[in-house]
C-alpha cells in the first residue's frame, strides 16, 4: 500500500538523515596532494567579464562555496584565476569553473599512475548482476587537500 511505501520511504530518510542535509561532505579516503614545481612564479589574472544574465547566480554560487567551506574570502592573493560560469543543464543554475590552464596548470607536478585496460575492467565485471551509478554533488568539492 502507498502508506506502507510511505512509512518506509520515511524510515530511511530519517536512518540516513546525514546524507539529505545540504551540507557538503568530504571524501575520507584519500587527502589529494597538489605540489607545485620549484621555482613556480605566481600568476594572477584580470577577471573575465560575467555575463550580466549571470551575474546573479556567480555572486551567489560564490556565497554558497564561501558558506560551504570551499572557498574562503581574501583581501589580496598572488595567484587570481579567472571565473567561467557554466550553463548547467536545467538551464538556470550555473557551474563555476575556473580557468586553472592558465595560472596554476603549468606549475603542478604531473603524478602518474597505470590505468588498468577497459578489456581488464570489463572482465572484473563479467557476471555481475547488479550495478549502482553514484553522483556526488559537488564532487570535486569534497576531496580533502594536503597543507
Amino acid at each position: 500500500s502507498v502508506s506502507r511505501v510511505n512509512d518506509k520511504l520515511e524510515g530511511l530518510l530519517k536512518r540516513f538523515d546525514g546524507l539529505f542535509s545540504g551540507k557538503l561532505g568530504s571524501y575520507k579516503g584519500m587527502e589529494v596532494d597538489i605540489t607545485l614545481e620549484d621555482g613556480a612564479k605566481p600568476v594572477f589574472c584580470k577577471p573575465r567579464p560575467v555575463p550580466f544574465s549571470f551575474e546573479e547566480a556567480v555572486e551567489k554560487e560564490l556565497n554558497t562555496a564561501v558558506e560551504m567551506g570551499v572557498l574562503t574570502k581574501c583581501d589580496s592573493s598572488d595567484w587570481g584565476t579567472p571565473v567561467v560560469p557554466v550553463l548547467k543543464d536545467d538551464g538556470k543554475s550555473i557551474r563555476l569553473c575556473g580557468d586553472y590552464k592558465i595560472t596554476v596548470n603549468k606549475y603542478v607536478k604531473e603524478v602518474r599512475h597505470p590505468l588498468p585496460r577497459i578489456e581488464e575492467v570489463m572482465a572484473k565485471l563479467n557476471g555481475g548482476k547488479l550495478f549502482s551509478k553514484l553522483d556526488l554533488s559537488r564532487a570535486y568539492n569534497q576531496f580533502v587537500l594536503t597543507e
